[in-house]
C-alpha cells in the first residue's frame, strides 16, 4: 500500500512539474508571438524567422543554464523577474485601463483596473511554480538528506521546470518593457502642449520663455527647424503689424503683444487648426491602404487613434486565423505611431473623451469625403459645447447621403 501512495504521490509531482515545462513555454512564447505579431501590417503570410529565432535562443539559453548554472540560479532568476514586473506594472507613467463586465446573473455591471488582474495572475503562477520547486529542491537546500529530488527522472523534470519558466520570464520581460516603453513614450493620454517655433528672438528671448511657463507652451528656436505641427511666429518690434485674415505664418508678433489674451489664443487656435488637418490626412492615407485591399470578410473598419493600446485601424473581422484571438490584432495600413504625430492623438484624445466615445465605426462603402465631414462635424461640436460636450444623434446631419449613429 505505501509502494502505491509513493507511486502516485511521484506521478503527481511529475505531472505537475511537466505542467509547469508546459505552461511556461506556452505563456513565453505566447508573449513573443504576440510582440512580432503586433507589428506586422500587411495581408499575406507573416514573416517568422525573427520570432523562430527567439524560440531558438530561448532554448539554446535554458540548456546553457541547466549545465553550466547552479540550480538555485534558476529560482533567483525567476524571483528578480517577478519583482521587476511588479514594479514595471505598477509604474505610475504606465497608462491606464479599466476592464468592465456585467454578473451573468445579477447583470450589475463591475469594474477593475487591468494591473490588479495581472498582478493577480503573477501572484498565481509565481507561487506554483515556486511551491512546486521548493517541494523537490528544498529538502537539500536547508541541509537536509537528498530525497526525491535524486532520483533521474526527478531531476532532469525539476532541470526543465526550473529553467524553463526562468528563461520564458526573460525573454517576455524583454518584449514587455520594449511594449511598456512604447505605450508611455506613445500614449495619446500624456499632455501635449503646443509647441511655439520662434524666428528673430533677439533680446525678447527671456519675455517669451516667461510667456510660455505662464501657458504651459514649449518654445523651439531658429535655427533649430520648425517641426510640421509648430506655431511659427517671427518676433518683430512693436508696434506690430496687424493680423491679417486669415493670418499669415509665421505670424509677425511682438513680445509685448504677446502677452494679450486675444492673440494668445491665436497661437492655440493655429496648434489646434493644425492637429486636425495632421489627423484628416492620416486618416485619408489608411483609407487608401484599406481601399487598396479586399476583404472575405467583415463589413468595415474600426478607427480608435486615441486609445494606446489600439494598434491602429483594424477590420471588424479578423481573416487570418492565426490572429483571430479576441483581440484586436490584424491592423489595415500602418500603425497609428507610424501615420499620427503623439500630439495629434492626444488633440484627438481630447474630443473623443469629452464627446464620450470610445470607437468610431465606418461601414464599408463609406468615401473618406464624407467621414472628413463627419469628423469635422465632431471637432465643431466639441468646440462649441466644451466642456459638456456628450454628442447625441440630433447632433449629426446626413452628410453625402451617409448617416451617423451613436450606439451606446
Amino acid at each position: 500500500m505505501s509502494y502505491v501512495v509513493h507511486a502516485l504521490g511521484l506521478s503527481a509531482l511529475w505531472a505537475l512539474l511537466v505542467g509547469i515545462v508546459v505552461l511556461s513555454a506556452f505563456l513565453g512564447g505566447g508573449v513573443v508571438h504576440d510582440f512580432f505579431l503586433n507589428r506586422f501590417v500587411g495581408s499575406g503570410k507573416r514573416p517568422r524567422r525573427a520570432e523562430l529565432a527567439c524560440y531558438a535562443a530561448g532554448a539554446v539559453c535554458m540548456v546553457l543554464g541547466a549545465f553550466f548554472l547552479p540550480r538555485w540560479a534558476a529560482v533567483a532568476l525567476l524571483a528578480t523577474v517577478v519583482v521587476i514586473a511588479f514594479l514595471l506594472l505598477w509604474n505610475p507613467w504606465v497608462p491606464r485601463l479599466t476592464m468592465l463586465w456585467r454578473h451573468p446573473r445579477t447583470r450589475r455591471i463591475a469594474s477593475v483596473d487591468w494591473r490588479w488582474t495581472q498582478s493577480r495572475d503573477i501572484v498565481l503562477v509565481g507561487f506554483v511554480i515556486f511551491d512546486t520547486l521548493a517541494l523537490v529542491f528544498g529538502p537539500s537546500m536547508i541541509g537536509l538528506a537528498p530525497g526525491i529530488e535524486a532520483l533521474p527522472v526527478t531531476r532532469v523534470l525539476w532541470t526543465f521546470a526550473a529553467w524553463t519558466p526562468a528563461v520564458a520570464a526573460v525573454f517576455a520581460m524583454v518584449f514587455v518593457v520594449r511594449g511598456v516603453r512604447e505605450c508611455i513614450r506613445n500614449d495619446p493620454a500624456r499632455p501635449s502642449p503646443t509647441v511655439v517655433h520662434v524666428e528673430d528672438s533677439g533680446d525678447e528671448r527671456s519675455a517669451l520663455e516667461r510667456i510660455a511657463q505662464e501657458r504651459g507652451w514649449r518654445l523651439r528656436f531658429a535655427p533649430q527647424p520648425a517641426d510640421a505641427l509648430d506655431v511659427r511666429i517671427r518676433v518683430v518690434p512693436p508696434p506690430m503689424p496687424p493680423i491679417e485674415s486669415p493670418p499669415a505664418w509665421p505670424l509677425a508678433v511682438s513680445a509685448r503683444a504677446l502677452e494679450l489674451t486675444e492673440l494668445q489664443d491665436v497661437l492655440i487656435r493655429r496648434d489646434a487648426e493644425q492637429r486636425r488637418e495632421a489627423f484628416f490626412a492620416g486618416a485619408e492615407l489608411l483609407f487608401r491602404h484599406a481601399r487598396r485591399r479586399s476583404f472575405m470578410k467583415g463589413t468595415g473598419f474600426w478607427l480608435a487613434p486615441h486609445l494606446w493600446f489600439i494598434g491602429g485601424m483594424s477590420r471588424d473581422s479578423d481573416e487570418d486565423p492565426d490572429q483571430a484571438d479576441g483581440v484586436i490584432h490584424q491592423l489595415v495600413g500602418p500603425v497609428y505611431t507610424k501615420v499620427f504625430a503623439r500630439a495629434v492623438r492626444h488633440h484627438v484624445h481630447q474630443m473623443m473623451g469629452a464627446l464620450q466615445i470610445d470607437l468610431i465605426y465606418i461601414e464599408d462603402g463609406v468615401r473618406f469625403e464624407s467621414l472628413r465631414r463627419i469628423l469635422m462635424q465632431l471637432f465643431a461640436h466639441w468646440d462649441a459645447h466644451a466642456p459638456a460636450a456628450r454628442l447625441e444623434d440630433r447632433h449629426l446631419t446626413v452628410t453625402g447621403g451617409v448617416r451617423s449613429i451613436v450606439h451606446e
